[in-house]
């Protein structure tokens, strides 16, 4: 007689897809991580149009396959993600947000996240609300994303954090920064749908994917919003002169300069 095959294991159940949550959440997932593939593959293109217009600006390398990005959504629920959620109470939500963090308030943040960061961010003072902010961080299996710094209008910064492992390199630049000649042709529409106003598609766009993490969701983006510039601190972002100017107003003794 055949056995009946074992259940998922978590870890399975990650790498099948099961960070998708439920109805809203999983189309929110999902529409963000095809916006994410689509543009870590378009901003890699920027950059290599940008070096080949021999601009001297020292970005992240970033090498894709175009045959590896779909931009087609399933609104489909597949098995191995209902069993994730309603097995390990794993969902996710994504963070979206249209102005800059302020490098050194965010820094407090990331201090907090469930990774090895604690020796870069040591001298970071604890505020009266760090345990609750821990303990909503402290769920979190991944997080991942764009995020606009207030240090530079022209990079593209990429949250990165898995398990233990957190990074934020540059990605690239942000296409409103390119000329459109640069822009890869076949993708212009969908570089357009992330546009906004005046400027362009410089956002916070941010997966955070977890157990229970849904219902932690207001004591997380409590904090990012608290990150964001002021409307003061906004309208001195915008009128510096120039990224070393920004560099000096909002100093990281984390980031890489943009």
């Amino acid at each position: 007689e055949k056995k009946p095959p074992a259940p998922p294991s978590l870890e399975t159940a990650l790498d099948r897809g099961s960070a998708h949550s439920r109805d809203r959440a999983a189309h929110d997932r999902d529409h963000a991580e095809h916006s994410h593939d689509r543009a870590e593959h378009s901003h890699a293109q920027a950059e290599q149009s940008h070096d080949c217009a021999s601009h001297d600006h020292d970005h992240a390398a970033h090498s894709h396959d175009h045959a590896a990005h779909s931009h087609s959504h399933d609104h489909g629920r597949p098995s191995s993600i209902t069993t994730a959620r309603e097995r390990f109470g794993i969902d996710s939500f994504v963070y979206t947000r249209r102005r800059p963090f302020s490098p050194s308030r965010l820094e407090r943040v990331l201090s907090l996240l469930p990774a090895n960061t604690k020796a870069v961010f040591e001298d970071r003072l604890p505020a009266d609300d760090d345990d609750e902010l821990a303990a909503a961080l402290g769920v979190l299996l991944r997080s991942k994303g764009f995020m606009w710094l207030a240090m530079s209008n022209d990079a593209a910064y990429y949250w990165s954090h898995a398990g233990s492992f957190f990074d934020a390199p540059i990605l690239g630049r942000w296409w409103d920064t390119l000329p459109r000649e640069y822009w890869p042709q076949d993708q212009v529409d969908g570089i357009l749908a992330d546009f906004q106003g005046d400027d362009g598609d410089r956002r916070q766009e941010v997966v955070f994917i977890g157990l229970d993490v849904v219902k932690r969701r207001a004591t997380i983006e409590n904090a990012l919003d608290a990150c964001l510039l002021t409307d003061d601190e906004l309208r001195t972002y915008r009128a510096a002169e120039n990224n070393a100017e920004r560099r000096d107003l909002f100093s990281s003794t984390f980031f890489r300069k943009g």
